[in-house]
């Protein structure tokens, strides 16, 4: 850029014998009083690594006779020229200015100088003069010299974005780095640092990414794999240069797209590490629910206003750091997908272990509901009798697993009938949502009760009340050797061919016949076709006893313990018709 300073200048002739006088297009030479104003000195802004031409006149002004006009010189005084406001070093001083010495001799003598400022990319020291004045001499007959002419400028100075040894393609993860900083992720301290775009936009733009040392890569396909996670808090710095040490510098976000949610930035200071940075600003981002998966985008320019009010303000490169969020991986490992059912005994103690597995986020397995003769409740009214045990919690620096299990003991008062219990996998933060779905049923089969150590037909029938003839329950289990024998030991079953025998463990037994009620069937025809009670039947079946007015439909299977009305009866246990 070059910037021509050439002015209008009028002169008024002096005197015969006046000395030399500046004139057009001399800067400063603007005014009808040309000796006063041509005398000062005058500032002008340079902004840095821009090419400034300069053109200085100066003549005799005596009146012709006597010799005069003599020829002048316009010459530099270099003891004079230097910068002002900082000794001169190795940068940004006159040595690196060129075509400012010569000379020039004429009636006028007219002298074009041009300099050249330092390029900021050219700049090594932390700080360099902003301040710089060229004197020159205007003098005819070797003196009668002419004020001395002083022409200064002022050095503009952009800041410029600073990312020491981070500022590259591929990231060395280091808390010391310049562009890094702490954030806290679920398997401890992650690093943050932006990471630049290896493509440059055309207008100057620099594009980082905001990346995370220990975030996995779940999508390799994703344009963003490594970013932050909903709901925790990294830690990154907009760090610049500037080496004009006079100027007020502040580090910007730029109003659009404006600053997403979630991200907050510190005040601009000073006070930065590392001895390069001129100013820094730390931002912290924390993304919010909702956000998972996406990308987000905040710009900043950092902004020199240089001291003196000479210079207007100057504005660096623009940053665009992108925010990429993590996408969210939780899954049920266990159990594996689809609706469970099982049936179990009266008595029997189900277990089933469930697994949250959370990739970038920390898995958590929630129970939902539960629904229990056509009526779903929510969790928060309790699981119906079972619980959900806590089992482990697996860390690692990718996010975390659960562990739970879900434990239920069969009652009689759900027999012949389903619970179905749902639980859901997310995350601890609930910042991802619920991700996956299992639903476990059981069914507590009618007539059948379960068998714990040391039980035999004898203890079952006393423990359960159901009939208080063993003999009944042993003619119902044909495969019991004896009434005495243990049912939980392991006892071998022997086949006439000898090649299928096996050992076998009775985990439940039969207490008594499934009838299925027939057209007409009441309680009180099937309790006296099997010589039993109606209290009896409404005992070992809780869904006929909490029906209205204990009313029976047809198909519907029933446990009925026959013979146990005290009555002799000659109805066999498997005699009657419709019991299987």
């Amino acid at each position: 850029v070059a910037v021509a300073a050439v002015l209008s200048c009028h002169w008024v002739p002096g005197a015969a014998g006046d000395n030399a006088a500046w004139r057009a297009p001399t800067p400063g030479c603007d005014s009808f009083d040309s000796r006063a104003s041509c005398c000062q000195r005058h500032w002008r802004p340079v902004r840095m690594g821009a090419q400034v031409s300069v053109s200085l006149s100066a003549s005799d002004p005596s009146p012709t006779g006597a010799g005069h006009p003599f020829d002048t010189t316009i010459s530099l005084i270099p003891e004079e020229s230097r910068a002002m406001n900082q000794s001169e070093g190795v940068c940004c001083g006159f040595g690196n200015f060129t075509s400012l010495v010569g000379s020039n001799t004429g009636n006028p003598a007219v002298l074009n100088t041009v300099w050249q400022t330092t390029r900021p990319d050219q700049v090594t020291e932390d700080s360099v003069p902003t301040d710089y004045c060229a004197a020159f001499r205007a003098q005819y007959s070797g003196g009668n010299d002419a004020c001395t002419k002083y022409v200064c400028y002022k050095l503009c100075v952009p800041p410029r974005l600073f990312f020491g040894t981070q500022f590259m393609p591929s990231p060395a993860w280091s808390q010391n780095a310049a562009t890094c900083g702490v954030g806290k992720g679920p398997g401890g301290s992650d690093v943050a640092c932006l990471v630049q775009d290896a493509s440059a936009l055309p207008d100057g733009t620099i594009v980082t990414y905001l990346q995370v040392s220990e975030t996995p890569v779940t999508d390799p396909a994703a344009p963003f794999p490594l970013g932050v996670r909903v709901g925790e808090a990294y830690t990154f710095t907009v760090n610049i240069v500037c080496p004009d040490s006079t100027g007020d510098i502040q580090i910007l976000s730029v109003e659009d797209p404006g600053v997403p949610l979630g991200l907050e930035a510190g005040p601009t200071t000073r006070s930065c590490a590392g001895a390069s940075v001129s100013a820094c600003r730390t931002v912290t981002f924390t993304p919010r629910k909702g956000l998972a998966g996406t990308m987000h985008e905040a710009r900043f320019v950092a902004r020199n206003t240089p001291a003196g009010g000479i210079c207007a303000p100057i504005d660096s490169e623009v940053l665009v750091v992108k925010l990429p969020v993590a996408r969210p991986s939780v899954a049920f490992s266990l159990p594996p997908a689809g609706d469970r059912r099982k049936e179990v005994a009266i008595g029997a103690v189900y277990e089933e272990e469930f697994v949250c597995a959370g990739d970038n986020y920390d898995g958590e397995v929630r129970f939902l509901n539960m629904s229990f003769g056509g009526v779903t409740r929510p969790g928060s009214e309790g699981m119906g009798g079972a619980e959900l045990l806590e089992v482990a919690r697996t860390v690692s620096t990718l996010g975390s697993t659960h562990r739970v299990k879900f434990r239920m003991t069969a009652t009689p008062e759900d027999s012949g009938r389903e619970r179905t219990w749902c639980f859901s996998c997310g995350d601890t933060g609930d910042v991802v949502g619920e991700r996956g779905m299992r639903c476990l049923t059981l069914f507590t089969r009618l007539c059948e009760y379960a068998v714990v150590g040391g039980d035999t037909l004898n203890t079952l029938s006393r423990r359960h009340h159901v009939d208080t003839n063993w003999l009944r329950m042993w003619n119902s289990n044909p495969a019991i050797p004896t009434p005495d024998h243990s049912l939980d030991e392991d006892r071998l079953v022997v086949f006439a061919d000898g090649e299928n025998d096996m050992l076998q463990r009775f985990n439940s037994v039969r207490v008594g016949a499934i009838y299925s009620v027939k057209q007409g069937d009441t309680l009180i025809t099937i309790a006296a076709r099997f010589q039993t009670t109606v209290k009896r039947l409404m005992s070992v079946n809780p869904m006929v006893a909490e029906s209205p007015d204990g009313v029976i439909m047809p198909g519907l299977d029933m446990c009925v313990l026959a013979c146990t009305n005290k009555m002799e009866s000659k109805v066999s246990l498997f005699g009657a018709g419709g019991t299987k």
